[in-house]
């Protein structure tokens, strides 16, 4: 096998580059015969030199290392965090390198790519519904509640409202029925007796609730149950994700006769 020929001392160069200094071999520099550092390390072009016979470039001295590092090894290796990527890239094409240039544009997209491709972590939103005989209490935050039609309706009814959303109070933590548990949070005290809708008398329906719930993301996610039946002493709470629990919940109330639901 034929040895690769070693570099000597006379092979070496020093280079000033924007006042920065860099040692290097003319192998390197000539990697790309086509590149104007090949022309001017192969005698085709003329390089200035000081006193000491250091090769003198006025370029960008700090961006030279990644255009010598890729002269070394083919390979462009950039920080995670590196964003000069358009003066790299006219660095690369002062010295004519357009090996340089493609993986720049290629290292470019790809991380851009990589950007865009991340998601956002989803908000995580939970609510409880609270049953105690006929005293049912809600806990969530405004804006989820602002969502539910089955509770605005009920709300509107109880506040003697035809129409529109009730009127929040930020400056008061109390305001019928709702206490604002924080700026987000309010705890909402529904009442289960019979109400006359347009359509007749209906009963506040946890069906509804819970159906309003699954068409904006919620899912069941426990129950619990003290001193009698669920349908009547329990607590359920949702979370923002899959709607298979909250199906089944529907139809396991479907299926308690001692609860009137109404679709």
């Amino acid at each position: 096998m034929e040895d690769k020929p070693k570099t000597t001392v006379s092979d070496m160069v020093r280079l000033d580059v924007g006042g920065k200094v860099y040692t290097t071999s003319l192998t390197t520099l000539t990697r790309y015969p086509d590149s104007m550092l090949g022309a001017m390390f192969s005698g085709r072009f003329p390089v200035q030199t000081g006193h000491d016979g250091t090769c003198l470039i006025d370029r960008d001295g700090k961006l030279f290392r990644y255009v010598l590092n890729f002269l070394r090894t083919s390979k462009l290796n950039l920080p995670e965090n590196f964003r000069e990527y358009d003066q790299l890239m006219d660095e690369a094409e002062f010295y004519q390198i357009v090996e340089l240039q493609m993986a720049i544009s290629e290292w470019r997209q790809q991380r851009e790519s990589a950007k865009h491709s991340i998601r956002k972590p989803e908000e995580v939103d939970y609510v409880e519904f609270c049953a105690d005989g006929e005293d049912l209490v809600l806990f969530a935050k405004r804006k989820v509640v602002e969502s539910l039609p089955s509770v605005m309706k009920h709300m509107n009814y109880m506040h003697d409202m035809a129409v529109g959303l009730p009127e929040w109070s930020d400056d008061a933590r109390y305001m019928d029925g709702y206490e604002f548990i924080d700026e987000e949070t309010v705890r909402l005290h529904l009442d289960s007796a019979f109400m006359h809708y347009d359509e007749g008398p209906v009963e506040f329906s946890r069906f509804r609730l819970f159906r309003d719930l699954e068409k904006i993301g919620f899912t069941l996610v426990s129950t619990a149950s003290d001193q009698g039946p669920i349908d009547k002493r329990g607590r359920w709470t949702f979370r923002k994700g899959s709607a298979k629990d909250v199906h089944e919940l529907v139809q396991a109330l479907r299926n308690t006769d001692n609860v009137n639901i109404k679709s």
